[in-house]
This record gives C-alpha cells, sequence and structure tokens, in this order.
C-alpha cells in the first residue's frame, strides 16, 4: 500500500510540473487525480492479490439515491448530549473555512467577508441538516483540490455539486473498488502547497511570538486533534495578548532643537531634554492590569534622571491612551499625588474624548486642575516654564523679604500671573534624519535676525559639499527668525552621515557664536555712549523712589518695625500693576537673575551652548 501511495503520490507532482512548465500540456494538472482513480480502480480490479494477499483498502459499498428526510426527527431530548459535539463541530468548521478562505485570499488577491462566510455555512448547515447531511464547512482538502486544478469562481463548486448529485444517483457502483492510497495521494499532492513553510520563516524572522504560535498550532492540530490544536493556540495566544497588554511601552520625547517637535530619544539622535521636564508617551490604554506598572515605570525613570535632569515637571503625553477604567482612574490619582508630594507638578497632553469624559466623571480634572491639560506637548512645555519662572520668582522674592525681617501677604510676596510669562527664542541649532524620507533636515532659530546670515549659511553649506533641496524662514517674535533647511550629501546624494553632521554643526555653531559676541559687543559700546545726564525723567524718578523705599526700611529695621508703611505700600503696590502690565519672557537659560527695575527674568535652553 505504501509503495503504491508513493508511485501514484509521485506521479501526480510529475504531473504537476510537467502542466506548469509545459503550456500546451496544462490540461494534464486536472486530469491528473482522474487519471490517479481510474488507473487505481482498474488495478484493484485487474490484480486480485493486491486485495486478497496485501489487504489494500479500498472504498467498498456507497449507498445511491437521495439522502433521507430528517426534518421531523428533531428531539429535544438528544440537544444536552449532542450540543458539545456541534459546539466543537461548529468551531472547528468555522475555523477550518477561514483558515483556507485568507490563504487563497492571499494567494490570488481578493478579500473575504468573515460574516458572510458565518451566514454561508449557517445556512448550509441548516438546510443539511433538514436531509441526514453531515456538517457543512469548507473543506481543505476540497478547496486545495479546486485550487490545484485551476477553479477560479463559484462555478467550481456548483460543478462539483452536480457531479456529486449525480455520482449519488448513478455512478456509486463504479467507486466500489476506488484504492484508498489513491485519495490519500491526490489529498496530500493538494494540500502540501498550503502548508506555507515560507511563511514560517518570515514570522521567525519578523517576530518570534508569531512563529511561536505557528508551530504550536501546526504541532498541536497534527498531534492532538484539531480541536484541541486550535484550543491550545488560542489559549497561548491570549496568553501573548494578555502579556504585551500589561507592559504598555512608555517613550521617553526630547525635543529637536530649533523646533516644537518632540520625537522618541530612541528615533531622533540629536534631540535635547527640557531642563527639569520629562516628558513620556504612555503607549496604549489604561486598565486594571497594566495602570500599577504604569506608575512604577514613571517613577523608576524619574529617579533614573535624577541626577542627569532632575525633574520638576511631568508631561504625560496620552495620545495611544484610548480609554481606561476605575482602576487607572485611582492610579492617575495616586500618581499625581504621589509626584505634588515630591514637588513635582504633572501636566497631561493630547488627552482623547473618551479618556478626557472618563476623567470628569471621575472628578480627576477638578482634583489635577483644568490648566494642566493641553491639546500638544508644545504648550504643555510653554505652561510648565512659565509655572517654573513664577515659581522662581514668588520664591527669590520671599527669600529677600525674610532677610529684611518683613510679613509680605501674597500680592506683595511675588506671584505671578504665569498666563502674563512669554515664552521666547534662544539660538539654537538642531539636526534630524529621521522626519523626511530623503533629506536631512537642519534647523536654526535665531533670537535677533541677522542681516545676509542666510549667505553665510549657504557658503557653509558649500564648503561642506551639501546640496539646498529647499529652505524655509519663518519670522518670530521679537526680530527673531527661524530657518528649515533640506539638505543632501553632494558625495552620496542622500542624507547626511553621521560625520558630515558633527562638522556641519561645529562650522554652524562658529557662526552663530561669532554673530552673537558681535551683537553683545555693539550693545556694550551703545551703553558706554550713553550719559548720565541722558536718563530719562522716568528713570530718575524710578531711582529716586528706589533711594526713599531704602532709606524707609533702614529706618523701619533700626525701630523694630514689621509693617510696611503706606505710602511705601502704595509705592510698592504701583509698581507691582507696572510689572503685571509688562510681559515677561521666558528665553533660553535656566539662571534667575535680577534687573535694574527688580523684575526677574528666566531665560530656558533645551541647546543652547550660543546663549
Amino acid at each position: 500500500t505504501v509503495f503504491l501511495g508513493v508511485v501514484f503520490f509521485a506521479y501526480l507532482v510529475v504531473n504537476k510540473q510537467i502542466a506548469q512548465r509545459v503550456p500546451r500540456l496544462r490540461m494534464l494538472q486536472p486530469l491528473g487525480p482522474l487519471v490517479s482513480c481510474v488507473v487505481g480502480s482498474l488495478l484493484l480490479l485487474s490484480v486480485p492479490p493486491l486485495i486478497d494477499d496485501f489487504k489494500v483498502k479500498y472504498v467498498g459499498f456507497i449507498p445511491e439515491g437521495l439522502m433521507p428526510v430528517s426534518l421531523f426527527n428533531f428531539r429535544l431530548s438528544q440537544v444536552e448530549r449532542v450540543l458539545p459535539t456541534a459546539m466543537s463541530s461548529c468551531l472547528i468548521g468555522y475555523m477550518e473555512s477561514i483558515a483556507i478562505g485568507k490563504n487563497l485570499a492571499a494567494q490570488h488577491g481578493y478579500e473575504i467577508d468573515a460574516g458572510q462566510e458565518m451566514l454561508a455555512l449557517g445556512l448550509s448547515n441548516l438546510v443539511g441538516s433538514a436531509l441526514s447531511c453531515y456538517p457543512v464547512t469548507g473543506s481543505f482538502s476540497r478547496s486545495a483540490v479546486a485550487n490545484s486544478t485551476g477553479g477560479l469562481s463559484q462555478l467550481t463548486g456548483v460543478v462539483t455539486a452536480l457531479v456529486m448529485f449525480c455520482t449519488l444517483m448513478f455512478l456509486t457502483p463504479l467507486f466500489y473498488y476506488l484504492p484508498k492510497f489513491v485519495l490519500a495521494a491526490i489529498v496530500l499532492n493538494s494540500v502540501i502547497p498550503l502548508v506555507a513553510i515560507g511563511e514560517a520563516k518570515r514570522l521567525w524572522r519578523i517576530k518570534r511570538h508569531d512563529f511561536l504560535l505557528w508551530v504550536v498550532a501546526f504541532i498541536g492540530t497534527l498531534f492532538l486533534g484539531v480541536l484541541m490544536g486550535i484550543l491550545v493556540s488560542v489559549s497561548l495566544s491570549l496568553v501573548i495578548v494578555i502579556y504585551e497588554s500589561v507592559r504598555p511601552q512608555l517613550t521617553i520625547l526630547w525635543r529637536i532643537p530649533g523646533t516644537t517637535i518632540y520625537r522618541n530619544m530612541k528615533q531622533e539622535s540629536s534631540g535635547a531634554f527640557i531642563p527639569n521636564v520629562f516628558i513620556c508617551r504612555i503607549g496604549s490604554s489604561m486598565y486594571f492590569a497594566n495602570a500599577s506598572f504604569v506608575k512604577d515605570m514613571l517613577l523608576t525613570y524619574v529617579g533614573d534622571l535624577e541626577e542627569v535632569n532632575p525633574t520638576e515637571y511631568l508631561v504625560l503625553e496620552m495620545t495611544a491612551v484610548v480609554s481606561i477604567d476605575s482602576t487607572a482612574c485611582h492610579v492617575i490619582h495616586d500618581i499625581v499625588a504621589d509626584f505634588r508630594s515630591r514637588g513635582i507638578e504633572v501636566a497631561f497632553a493630547m488627552v482623547g474624548n473618551r479618556v478626557d469624559k472618563t476623567l470628569r466623571k471621575a472628578k480627576l480634572k477638578q482634583f489635577i486642575g483644568e490648566k494642566w491639560f493641553f491639546a500638544n506637548v508644545n504648550e504643555a512645555v510653554h505652561f510648565c516654564l512659565r509655572h517654573q519662572h513664577a515659581k522662581k520668582v514668588r520664591e527669590q522674592t520671599e527669600k529677600n523679604s525674610a532677610d529684611l525681617g518683613l510679613e509680605l501677604d501674597r500680592f506683595q510676596s511675588g506671584t505671578l500671573d504665569v498666563a502674563m510669562i512669554d515664552v521666547g527664542f534662544s539660538n539654537e541649532i538642531g539636526f534630524s534624519n529621521d522626519l523626511h524620507n530623503e533629506c536631512t533636515m537642519v534647523f536654526i532659530t535665531l533670537s535677533e535676525d541677522v542681516p545676509m546670515i542666510m549667505s553665510e549659511i549657504t557658503a557653509i553649506f558649500r564648503n561642506c559639499t551639501l546640496t539646498i533641496v529647499r529652505a524655509q524662514i519663518e519670522p518670530l517674535q521679537d526680530e527673531g527668525a527661524k530657518h528649515t533647511y533640506f539638505l543632501k550629501s553632494c558625495r552620496t546624494n542622500s542624507k547626511l552621515t553621521d560625520k558630515e553632521m558633527d562638522r556641519l554643526r561645529e562650522d554652524l555653531g562658529q557662526l552663530m557664536r561669532r554673530h552673537v559676541h558681535s551683537s553683545a559687543d555693539s550693545r556694550q559700546a551703545e551703553a558706554a555712549e550713553e550719559k548720565p545726564g541722558d536718563a530719562s525723567q522716568s528713570q530718575l524718578d524710578r531711582i529716586s523712589a528706589l533711594e526713599r523705599q531704602i532709606d524707609m526700611l533702614i529706618s523701619m529695621q533700626a525701630a523694630g518695625g514689621k509693617v510696611l508703611p503706606a505710602s511705601l505700600k502704595a509705592q510698592d503696590d504701583s509698581k507691582n500693576e507696572a510689572q503685571k502690565g509688562s510681559r515677561r519672557k521666558v528665553a533660553s537659560g535656566a539662571a534667575l537673575s535680577s534687573t535694574s527695575s527688580g523684575v526677574a527674568a528666566v531665560k530656558l535652553c533645551t541647546c543652547a551652548p550660543f546663549a
């Protein structure tokens, strides 16, 4: 039996290869199974020892005629006994149909509708149950045979059904001596192309988890049976899904200098951190299984960055967080409360509508504060910088008043309106090889635009043998400008290498430093040319007022007084009103300094070696 099966299988394989390689003989491929059946039946009829001595198995008697009607044989008492088998048959049949359907759809470039497949199987089984039929499903072997013989449309099924009907009615005696090894050879020859070894290699190369599922499903169905193999593979896939969902990816973001773009630090190598601001993106929805993991990882990240960039503000980018449950709400409350106890404020950026509604229902927005929710990361960072500046001004003022032994109220203690503080720009240079598919992008931000600087920048590009594909210049507030250049290397006609970027960064840095020093020297020269007598009347009045305040403070200190006189308080109020009316700036740097008018100014810089 084995020998004959191998011979017929080899014939079918060779027949298929000849039909595929010789266009004139392509009809041999669909005729191969038919020829095998005829030759096998004639072989058993002509050689009786195969049946008597070698016990070669054959099909035998097949009942002919129509199937008996079973519509009125339905018994409710048998439902409990039949239901487990019926559920197993339903699951196996549907999964087998979808599996073979998707495989053939991928081979021939079309799509299948899983819902339509289920509807078709349900109707087929409903009609078949009235005629004593076997459970109907998309047959793996019959689909493989139809595909291998060139079937392209539903007409294949119609022709097969008509032939089956005629066979059941009139031709069943012809299949009495049909050898089973011929049927096995036909099925194996048709099924082997569906065992996608190449797909397994691709899964191993792309993702090992998917390869593991492929192997478990294949081995499980081969040795444990279809039902147990499917149950084992589905259970393993659920375990993998749960494992990945309980450990969402937390991405650390940093800013590309000269832009408002914040990207993953693993994807963008030339970014820079915002001083005292930690930005993190949560990579999936939060629920009871992963909320605690998110909190623990945030605490770990903040602790690891303590020596590099001490955190005063935490910005959570929530784009990927589609939904949260009640446990996640409790964890978010704990995150905010825990970080605030450490002196760290938490801001939220890009919160979706569903998450926002859940936070409102849980009264978390009331607890956190509406002011800590922002439309994007850049707005959140700017608010954190304003808040940091206002906090430093308040602390400095309270320290000065404590040194003088004075008790100041909240208004006089230097509390600033955060909205009145402006965020300025510094001189920055940024690079990115990831924002454009073909070019390297160079971002140059100037706090004060320099005439004819573009000609000097293009000269540097020429010296570095770089080609400008496109250039953009945008005006910024306070006479600043932002330059964006799309560059290619003349040597490779592609993006810049790390070595080319380092050389370009050094040359542009020298250019920026030269212009910064020249502008500083010009300002010092202008200040030296001014004479004391040229001061405006308002400046003289301010100096006189400050002298009177100092004299009064000295006299109060000598007298042991603790409360400001009304005249001094009025002068202080007018001065504070003037300060609130003026726009304060947060530009590059992070140092607090006092100016001649007593107003605190801070410069924030992510990457500003030229400031």
